[in-house]
C-alpha cells in the first residue's frame, strides 16, 4: 500500500524525488511509525526514504515517465530542476547522479 501511496500522493510529481514527512504518511495510511518504517524496508530498491531529511527518491520515475529521451522542444524538461527539492538529502545526489543525461537536456 505504501507504494501506491507514494507514487500518487499530492506530494508526488513526475521526477519521483520529494519531500513529504514520515508523519503525513502515517496519518494518510493510519499507519504507525514502525509499520510504516518496515515498508520502507519491504520496498527497499523501489522506493527510498531519508526519514533524516523527509525525502522520498523512486529511482525508476524518470525512466518511466520519459520512456525514451524527450526532445529539447518537451516542456516537461525545464519543470525537472525545479521539482528537484531544497534538502542535505544523499537521494538528490544519488537521483542527479542516475538521472545526469536527462538533466543536462534541461540547460
Amino acid at each position: 500500500m505504501l507504494g501506491l501511496y507514494l507514487l500518487s500522493c499530492p506530494g508526488s510529481n513526475m521526477i519521483g524525488l520529494f519531500r513529504i514527512k514520515l508523519v503525513v504518511i502515517m496519518e494518510d495510511l493510519f499507519a504507525t511509525r514502525e509499520e510504516i518504517l518496515a515498508a520502507f524496508e519491504e520496498l527497499e530498491g523501489f522506493i527510498e526514504y531519508d526519514s533524516d531529511e523527509s525525502v522520498v527518491l523512486i529511482p525508476k520515475a524518470l525512466e518511466i515517465n520519459f520512456s525514451k529521451m524527450p526532445s529539447p522542444k518537451d516542456k516537461r524538461l525545464r519543470a525537472i530542476p525545479k521539482l528537484i527539492p531544497e534538502s542535505d538529502s544523499p537521494l538528490i545526489a544519488k537521483f542527479i547522479e542516475m538521472n545526469k543525461e536527462l538533466i543536462s537536456h534541461t540547460e
